[in-house]
């Protein structure tokens, strides 16, 4: 259904439709994470999907960089790096 819902978006994002809480609201369109963590995004009219790592599941849920690397044993440069990737595609605001 998200599949569905996301695509519809990407194409007519002033839905008259009233969005389900799993889809979030980005500056440049929308995105999903299913619990199969299963990325379906509508940014910029484009449709992206995929799996996402751990990492980046808790990233797109808000997660700061410091908490990120604690709970995913990883560098705090690494979670950075991956916070920084998913604000360049539009999946996350940069002053969050």
């Amino acid at each position: 259904m998200l599949k569905a819902i996301v695509c519809g978006l990407a194409v007519t994002p002033e839905s008259s439709f009233i969005w389900p809480s799993a889809v979030r609201r980005t500056a440049r369109g929308c995105f999903a994470v299913s619990r199969g963590r299963s990325l379906r995004a509508a940014v910029d009219g484009r449709y992206l999907s995929g799996s996402v790592t751990p990492m980046i599941a808790l990233a797109l849920e808000g997660v700061h960089a410091a908490e990120l690397s604690a709970r995913c044993m990883s560098t705090p440069k690494d979670a950075e790096r991956v916070r920084s990737a998913l604000c360049a595609m539009g999946l996350l605001d940069p002053r969050a």
